[in-house]
């Protein structure tokens, strides 16, 4: 446990934000326990995440909820932080997932990893492994499938693709 924390400390010594920038992030549950994909538990994230573009905080740009681990595609607007943004979604979907589950059980891990997109073409290739993860996974045979992520109808109207000039 201990190289793990250490492990993490360095992750965040050389993390730089930049507002107006695109990243990739992902964000796993507390010991890996695959409570994100509860049927009750994957709008909450969801609909942070809706909140978070309706604030102008960011500008969506997909997502895809695993059974322990989220991935995150976005802009980041000023004023805010990565490390803002992180928190604050973390923090609010915490609060109401223990509240939908009566506990107050720890729902992520520390910290969290990123890769601030460098143009379209690292875009694509990262939002394609988003995409594509559940394939790799085994829960479903093709990305457009899979309920709690923008390759399904129901959600790819949260890819802002006029923002990145497609």
């Amino acid at each position: 446990m201990l190289v793990q924390e250490c492990h993490q400390k360095n992750l965040r010594k050389s993390r730089i934000c930049n507002s107006e920038r695109l990243y990739f992030v992902i964000c796993c549950s507390y010991k890996k326990s695959e409570i994100l994909i509860d049927p009750r538990v994957a709008p909450i994230l969801i609909n942070c995440i809706k909140w978070f573009a309706d604030k102008s905080n960011i500008t969506p740009l997909g997502f895809v909820i695993m059974p322990d681990h989220l991935h995150w595609a976005f802009a980041l607007k000023q004023p805010y932080t990565l490390d803002n943004i992180i928190k604050i979604y973390k923090s609010f979907t915490a609060r109401k997932i223990g509240e939908l589950q009566h506990n107050e059980n720890k729902v992520w891990q520390h910290g969290y990893y990123e890769h601030m997109l460098r143009d379209v073409k690292d875009f694509r290739i990262k939002l394609d492994y988003m995409h594509n993860n559940p394939i790799r996974k085994g829960l479903i045979d093709r990305a457009e499938d899979y309920l709690y992520s923008t390759a399904n109808e129901r959600y790819a109207h949260m890819v802002d693709w006029e923002y990145i000039g497609c």
